[in-house]
């Protein structure tokens, strides 16, 4: 293989996941967190044949430590570590000199809503059906917003209670709705669909880029005078918790989330758990 510079080599590995079927938010993130590096091994004048574990801690001190998360520097040197395996699978180095850094210990229990927050944030949206129905598939269902985005008329069972979802890696699953969300979703596909005939089974029932649904529901969640950071994510975390709480078996809810690991599904138990110590030591008599 000829001399490959950084840009050439994550050009490369970037094509690997597009052919692997990574989602284009993955790709995304992959990309600027190695066009971060690359910019800092060309400043070193470092090839990628010549990076070493040294260069990498001097770019974590430098670059990522000062500037970001522990859960930000996690992803980045995940995206780094999975970039030099491709090349020696590649056989264009020997060794990965981010195997041996350490990722950041932090852990972060996710924010979610309880089940009056959720129902004051849907109601917060009832004058505008798309959005209504909207937030109902994303408590009803747990899905992503880049899930919830691919929805096409062909994917809906309203008479089962099931959408097909499109998850990551272009794996499909099938999970159940809710009544409240089921009427919405007939509701919203009878007036925007069905009356004016422009129905098409395979184009996406909900246009809308991400970036405008999370502003919309911003705007929603001031509306519902909800005073916590939240994103469209936290249903997702907020349906999972509720489910936990109420005795769901983890590796269901692991198969309704589409997680391939379930350890990515324990954090519910976590939460779950602190929650108990919290209620604990606030009404216990003996615990203060």
């Amino acid at each position: 293989m000829h001399f490959l510079t950084w840009k050439k080599s994550i050009k490369i590995f970037i094509h690997s996941l597009e052919i692997r079927g990574f989602s284009s938010n993955s790709i995304s993130a992959y990309l600027h967190d190695l066009k971060q590096l690359a910019t800092y091994a060309i400043q070193q004048k470092i090839s990628i044949y010549k990076l070493s574990r040294k260069d990498l801690i001097q770019y974590q001190i430098a670059s990522l430590s000062l500037k970001l998360s522990n859960r930000s520097q996690n992803r980045h040197l995940s995206s780094i570590r999975q970039f030099f395996n491709f090349w020696i699978k590649e056989r264009l180095i020997s060794k990965n000199p981010s195997c041996a850094l350490n990722c950041k210990a932090q852990l972060k229990l996710p924010v979610f809503l309880n089940n009056n927050e959720i129902d004051k944030l849907i109601q917060a949206s009832q004058k505008n059906l798309k959005h209504f129905t909207m937030l109902h598939i994303l408590y009803a269902t747990g899905i992503r917003i880049s899930e919830l985005l691919k929805i096409t008329v062909n994917d809906v069972n309203l008479d089962k209670a099931y959408i097909k979802i499109h998850g990551k890696g272009n794996k499909e699953r099938l999970v159940p709705m809710n009544p409240k969300a089921i009427t919405a979703t007939k509701h919203y596909l009878k007036t925007n669909y069905i009356e004016k005939e422009t129905l098409n089974l395979y184009s996406p029932i909900f246009k809308m880029q991400r970036q405008s649904f999370f502003k919309l529901f911003k705007k929603y969640a001031n509306i519902a005078k909800i005073n916590k950071t939240i994103s469209p994510h936290k249903i997702r975390h907020s349906f999972a918790t509720h489910l936990f709480e109420k005795g769901a078996d983890l590796k269901v809810i692991q198969s309704i989330l589409g997680h391939n690991d379930l350890k990515t599904t324990e954090i519910y138990t976590h939460i779950n758990t602190l929650r108990l110590h919290y209620t604990y030591k606030k009404f216990h008599p003996k615990s203060k």
